[in-house]
C-alpha cells in the first residue's frame, strides 16, 4: 500500500484535498497524516465509496 506522504509532494497544501477509499477508514487515516504535514484543507469522504454508492451518487470508471 502506498504511503500518503509518497505523493504528498505532488499536491498543493493550500488547495482542498478530499481523500477517498472503499470504506473511509484508510482515507481517514491518510487525512490525519496529511493534516499533520501542513494540509489544512484535507478532508475525508466519510463512509468511502461504499456509502457514496449506497446513496445512489454517480460513479464513473473503476470497479462497480
Amino acid at each position: 500500500m502506498a504511503h500518503p506522504h509518497d505523493d504528498a509532494a505532488e499536491l498543493d497544501a493550500a488547495r482542498p484535498v478530499v481523500l477517498v477509499c472503499r470504506s473511509g477508514t484508510r482515507s481517514a487515516q491518510a487525512t490525519v497524516l496529511l493534516a499533520s504535514s501542513g494540509f489544512a484543507r484535507a478532508a475525508n469522504l466519510a463512509g468511502g465509496m461504499l456509502r457514496w454508492r449506497a446513496a445512489g451518487y454517480p460513479v464513473k470508471g473503476g470497479v462497480a
